[in-house]
């Protein structure tokens, strides 16, 4: 896997990423083998460093964000604030989530502000705030749900907090039904 992330066809690299982020997250839970998750990281990060794609900057950072490596963090941010196109941008707010990355909140908090009108990447920034247990993002989605005109909105600020699961988002939705 590690020689396809690197020498591999560009089609098959970014598959090669997500393969390794697997690997190196059954790494952590201590199930099978125990690969060269530093080795892994690296290669990651530098083929993140390295991507200007945006569909494979997106696989790379799910991938890192799935290794649980905090050093990860910084080059997941500066991706995500270099990128333009939402999917990716929405992934790589899901990466920071599944790195557990805590500082990571702010930037997340305000990709959810400035997603209003683009519901995917509003709830991808809201699962990585929801996959970091941020309790403030509750009510700010409720407000933003409150507020919202369109259905497409709505529903991604209700498929974000259902997978957050605070129960004070229970009431609001039930009204919103």
């Amino acid at each position: 896997l590690r020689h396809s992330l690197a020498r591999g066809k560009s089609t098959l690299r970014p598959w090669a990423g997500l393969a390794l982020g697997v690997l190196a997250y059954r790494a952590r839970g201590g199930e099978g083998a125990s690969p060269d998750v530093p080795g892994i990281v690296e290669d990651l990060k530098g083929a993140l460093r390295e991507e200007k794609t945006a569909d494979h900057v997106a696989a790379y950072a799910v991938a890192l964000g799935l290794s649980g490596d905090l050093s990860a963090r910084e080059l997941i941010e500066d991706k995500l604030k270099k990128l333009s196109e939402e999917d990716s941008r929405g992934y790589c707010c899901i990466a920071l989530g599944l790195l557990g990355a805590s500082d990571a909140k702010e930037l997340l908090h305000q990709e959810v502000k400035n997603a209003v009108r683009k519901p995917n990447l509003l709830k991808q920034a809201a699962i990585g705030l929801g996959l970091l247990s941020d309790r403030e993002a509750v009510p700010e989605l409720l407000k933003v749900l409150e507020e919202s005109k369109t259905l497409a909105v709505q529903a991604a600020v209700a498929t974000a907090l259902g997978f957050i699961g605070d129960q004070r988002s229970v009431e609001p939705l039930a009204a919103m039904m």
